[in-house]
């Protein structure tokens, strides 16, 4: 088993066989809107990409910066790309991971659909990745 990196929030060690995804890029702070977010984007097996956001400082959050969020996201990784909202310690509605919707809006993140893609994250709310 190889261990991942312990400031990941991706867990690639907990992926099933041969479905690991690969870093591209991070963890990084990117500045988007004039704000800082730290960034994590992986390559998944299915040569899709998935892109964690959480805000850092005064930021806004990711749902109020969705918009700005998804266009960075977009010219870096493509229009495809899964956006992962990270919430950190305090989380948001009781979760700490949510799937954006680029708009503004989420949804829940459904844990068993990203573990077929090779996505674990760091499951504890207060376990800082």
């Amino acid at each position: 088993m190889t261990f991942t990196d312990p400031s990941f929030t991706v867990r690639t060690e907990l992926a099933p066989d041969g479905l690991a995804p690969t870093l591209i890029d991070g963890p990084t702070v990117a500045s988007i809107g004039g704000h800082a977010y730290r960034i994590e984007a992986w390559q998944l097996a299915d040569e899709k990409n998935a892109v964690v956001v959480r805000r850092l400082v005064d930021a806004p959050s990711p749902a109020v910066a969705s918009e700005k969020i998804a266009a960075f996201v977009d010219a870096s990784w493509g229009d495809d790309a899964l956006i992962i909202e990270d919430w950190g310690q305090t989380g948001f509605m009781g979760e700490r991971f949510r799937i954006s919707s680029r708009d503004g809006g989420s949804s829940d993140i459904d844990v068993e659909e990203l573990r077929a893609r090779g996505i674990v994250l760091t499951a504890n709310l207060f376990q800082e990745p």
